[in-house]
C-alpha cells in the first residue's frame, strides 16, 4: 500500500474540506428554501417596504404583494407606524409555504399574540377569532415606498401614477 508524503496529505485534507463545505452549503441552502423562512422576524420595515393608510394611521408591509411569487415561502409582515417618533410596531406576520398561508401571528388584545395555524387551506389551531384560510391567505395589498407622501401632496388625488401601483 502507497503512503502518502506530507503534501500529498495536505492536499487531500484541502480537497475534503473543500467537498464538505460545499455539501454542507447545498444542503444549508435546499433546508432553507423548504422551510420558508426568508423575510420572517424582520424586527423594523426595509425601506422598500409597501405602505397603506388607514383611519389615519400609517402602516408598513414587507415584502409588497407585488414582489411574492404564486409560490412564495417566507414571511409578509405589516407594521404600525407612529408619524410623531417615526416607530414602528409590528401588527400582523404571515407565514408562508410554497404559495400557502401556514400561519398567521396577530398583535391581539390579550397579553399575547393571536396565533392562527392552517395546513392544507384548513384551520388546524388557534382561537376562534382566527379568519378562515381564504381570509388568512390574501396577501396584504400596499402602495410602492414614498407613495403615500406623494399623495399627500398631489392634486390630482386618485389619478396620481403611483396610486394606480395599489396591489
Amino acid at each position: 500500500m502507497e503512503t502518502l508524503t506530507p503534501v500529498r496529505k495536505q492536499k487531500f485534507a484541502v480537497a475534503i474540506s473543500i467537498l464538505l463545505t460545499g455539501l454542507l452549503a447545498a444542503c444549508r441552502t435546499v433546508g432553507d428554501s423548504g422551510s420558508g423562512r426568508l423575510n420572517c422576524g424582520l424586527e423594523a420595515p426595509p425601506a422598500t417596504s409597501g405602505e397603506m393608510s388607514s383611519e389615519g394611521g400609517e402602516m408598513r408591509v414587507f415584502p409588497r404583494a407585488t414582489a411574492m411569487s404564486k409560490r412564495y415561502s417566507g414571511c409578509q409582515t405589516v407594521w404600525g407606524v407612529n408619524k410623531s417618533n417615526n416607530v414602528a410596531r409590528f401588527m400582523l406576520e404571515r407565514h408562508y409555504v410554497d404559495g400557502s398561508v401556514t400561519e398567521l401571528r396577530v398583535v391581539d388584545s390579550g397579553p399575547e399574540d393571536k396565533i392562527c395555524k392552517y395546513n392544507k387551506a384548513t384551520l388546524v389551531a388557534g382561537p376562534s377569532s382566527c379568519p378562515t384560510f381564504a381570509l388568512a391567505n390574501k396577501r396584504e395589498a400596499s402602495l410602492p415606498p414614498g407613495c403615500l407622501n406623494t399623495l399627500a401632496n398631489s392634486k390630482v388625488g386618485p389619478n396620481e401614477p403611483c396610486f394606480q401601483q395599489y396591489k
